[in-house]
């Protein structure tokens, strides 16, 4: 059997820039790009009883809101892998 060289395309690294201070677990409005537009068009969509509507609306705005956490979550861990970065205290201990 012969060798056949096969080219590998170049991968592009894609810069997402750099979660500064990430907090696992809470999502302020500041963290997600949501326009009043798609607030506004998933409360005229209840209004109107289109209900099939609001909750493909609501569904993407949840997702939307949890990608961006999730994203949070891995910048945060990564910086802590790979950057040395310290892990930071959790004060959401329960006391018995």
């Amino acid at each position: 059997m012969s060798e056949v060289e096969i080219e590998q395309p170049e991968i592009e690294e894609i810069d997402h820039g750099v979660v500064t201070d990430p907090v696992v677990g809470t999502v302020t409005a500041d963290d997600v790009d949501l326009t009043k537009n798609d607030i506004n068009d998933f409360i005229d969509a209840i209004q109107s009883k289109n209900f099939t509507k609001a909750n493909s609306q609501f569904d993407t705005m949840v997702n939307d809101r949890l990608q961006t956490t999730l994203d949070q979550a891995k910048a945060k861990i990564a910086g802590q892998i790979y950057n040395g970065e310290e892990e930071e205290s959790d004060d959401t201990s329960v006391e018995n």
